[in-house]
């Protein structure tokens, strides 16, 4: 799926070429039969109206939304086509021609919640809350809605409960590991202590740079809670002091940062304008 997916941005017709296959189509019908769905990675599902805005610019609207397509067009090619291929083979390698109904339902779901395809419109959501949700609650509420509810499954039995420890499992490993690797071949001491703002970081120049994640932020959680002195602290709003709040602004809708950095007066870090 990595190797295609840098094809896709490449080439972003190519991805056209592959969902329009026949047999590509036949998968794919019988994923959504048994509740899986094909929809755009939500990062990148506003190109469309975004190439409408951008023609309209008086003078250069068409070298614009030139510039859009072969950038933001681009990335929709490769984020889009990544996880439809993975769910595609993974659908190809784990379902089994005498599974039940139940069975295929569960799989279909979890292969959606492994690649972050959270349809929250077939969930009964609605519009309106699902477009305030995008503007001022979370920064991709399908994303996280679906990270949340996989890493939850590591507690379910069945198919759910078994891909989710498998998976989550062996990306902690992985990661962990390459890390150690990376610390190790750059002379550092590598922090895995995530009470630390260090966790998981290397050291470049004068700045600590590690990636992210859902995994990560929840360690970072349950270790910024250890460092608690007063219970009080969890009533409060304030996001350096309660690490419940610090967690969902980390989150938050591109809006709601401005605005709370507007009213603060401060950064992200804390640091004043």
């Amino acid at each position: 799926s990595i190797i295609r997916q840098l094809e896709f941005l490449v080439k972003p017709e190519n991805f056209n070429k592959y969902m329009a296959k026949p047999e590509i189509q036949a998968l794919h019908a019988e994923m959504v039969k048994y509740g899986s769905s094909v929809q755009k990675f939500e990062m990148v599902e506003a190109l469309p109206q975004i190439e409408k805005l951008v023609e309209k610019v008086p003078g250069i609207g068409q070298v614009a939304q030139k510039v859009v397509q072969q950038t933001y067009g681009r990335a929709e090619a490769a984020f889009t086509g990544f996880g439809q291929l993975a769910r595609d083979n993974m659908w190809k390698s784990l379902r089994r021609p005498n599974m039940a109904e139940a069975e295929l339902q569960e799989l279909a779901r979890t292969l959606d919640l492994m690649t972050g395809n959270l349809a929250t419109k077939a969930m009964g959501i609605g519009a309106t809350q699902r477009d305030i949700e995008s503007a001022f609650v979370f920064f991709s509420p399908r994303f996280i809605r679906a990270s949340l509810a996989f890493i939850g499954d590591m507690f379910k039995g069945g198919i759910a409960g078994a891909e989710a420890r498998k998976s989550i499992a062996g990306l902690m490993a992985s990661g962990s590991a390459m890390y150690l690797g990376v610390s190790k071949a750059l002379g550092q001491e590598p922090d895995f202590d995530p009470r630390s703002g260090k966790f998981m970081t290397i050291k470049v120049g004068d700045d600590h740079i590690g990636i992210g994640g859902m995994l990560y932020s929840l360690a970072r959680l349950g270790g910024n809670l250890t460092t608690v002195d007063n219970p009080t602290d969890l009533l409060k709003l304030d996001r350096f002091d309660n690490p419940f709040v610090k967690f969902m602004y980390g989150k938050a809708a591109p809006l709601t940062g401005l605005m709370v950095g507007a009213f603060e007066q401060k950064n992200y870090m804390g640091q004043p304008f």
